[in-house]
């Protein structure tokens, strides 16, 4: 009961922090750069809800970030850090557009469009590209590093947003999912496609969410990275919580740990929370305090009481500060080795892609199958 009286006297314009909400709360603002003790709890209890799950339905761990945020990005990439040194067998999934990685090359068969990822195992091409080729809106250092660590680790990475355009702020209405979509919805005649929308962020959830279990091929754990109003929805923007990654991954039968990561400069916390998910609130890892420096696309930093002069010193500092346990990864200086290592994979997804567009053609049977 607590819980939902406190939830009534909350403003979603007021920031609300996580005390008291969950046993697995903690506040990390006394040392914001040492993303340790939130690693901790995170990977403690995601180890435990593991040894506890008796059937064959995955563990889905949704890590819900603020985009901008050096410190979150940098907190994903200690957690998928302890999850590989401890020999978990995980997928990690990426809130980008699964055609992306076609959306970047134009060698691939045009009679294969859409389906160019099932083609790009582990999603090396996709993650090679990213880093190799382009670079993100939102502290780009950050995000890059994180990429780079999960392409250098080997790791099984799946892009499994629904299908975007080249400026990524619409739906693809080409796709065919994404067009049977939007002929069942009232946006359709209006043409509103934006991805904020109340009625696309459900339909890109449901992607996310089948597009995560597919990938994971009886993976017992999922990793799902997702901006934080995705994991429970929110007030202030009018998104559902039946509609979020977390209801639907629930309905799908997986076991589902969220991960809350809240922020005072984006008045992020509690306080966007639709009342219906307190409960699945209370059994979340909620955290608190991280540091919230960031930089713009040009590298100017975006904060009045910033400590570093560049993304890469800020980096630095916190890696540092959580006693070195991971690494950064160079891209700037190593840009051209990215490139051609990019266009390399698409090669070899392309290859792949030509040989099973021949098979199908020469042997129709093996096409049914």
């Amino acid at each position: 009961m607590r819980l939902f009286r406190a939830r009534s006297k909350f403003s979603s314009h007021s920031f609300v922090s996580g005390e008291g909400l969950s046993r697995y709360h903690v506040n990390c603002s006394n040392n914001s750069k040492d993303l340790r003790p939130a690693a901790d709890i995170l990977v403690n209890r995601a180890m435990e809800m593991r040894r506890e799950i008796q059937d064959d339905a995955p563990l889905v761990i949704l890590v819900g970030e603020h985009h901008k945020i050096t410190s979150q990005k940098e907190f994903q990439h200690l957690v998928l850090a302890r999850f590989l040194e401890a020999g978990v067998n995980f997928t990690f999934n990426v809130e980008l557009p699964f055609n992306f990685l076609e959306m970047a090359h134009t060698i691939f068969p045009e009679e294969l469009k859409y389906r160019i990822c099932d083609f790009d195992y582990k999603g090396r091409a996709a993650l090679s590209t990213y880093v190799g080729c382009f670079k993100p809106g939102n502290t780009p250092e950050a995000e890059l590093d994180l990429m780079a660590f999960c392409y250098n680790s080997g790791l099984s990475v799946n892009f499994n947003d629904a299908a975007r355009t080249g400026c990524f702020r619409y739906l693809d209405l080409n796709e065919p999912e994404n067009k049977s979509f939007a002929r069942k919805t009232w946006w359709f005649e209006s043409g509103s496609h934006y991805v904020w929308n109340p009625n696309v962020m459900s339909h890109r959830n449901r992607t996310m969410v089948s597009r995560a279990l597919k990938h994971a091929r009886r993976a017992p754990v999922i990793i799902q990275q997702a901006g934080a109003d995705h994991i429970f929805g929110s007030e202030i923007s009018k998104y559902d919580y039946k509609h979020s990654l977390c209801a639907q991954f629930k309905a799908a039968g997986a076991h589902v740990l969220p991960v809350f990561m809240t922020s005072k400069l984006n008045i992020c916390g509690i306080n966007l929370i639709p009342v219906e998910a307190f409960t699945d609130l209370s059994r979340s890892v909620i955290i608190d305090g991280l540091n919230e420096e960031f930089f713009d696309r040009q590298g100017r930093p975006l904060s009045e009481t910033a400590s570093a002069q560049t993304p890469e010193e800020l980096i630095h500092s916190i890696h540092k500060a959580s006693s070195n346990e991971i690494s950064f990864t160079d891209i700037a200086g190593n840009k051209e080795h990215y490139y051609n290592v990019a266009l390399r994979d698409a090669e070899e997804v392309c290859y792949r892609a030509k040989l099973s567009l021949l098979r199908s053609r020469v042997y129709p049977a093996y096409a049914a199958a």
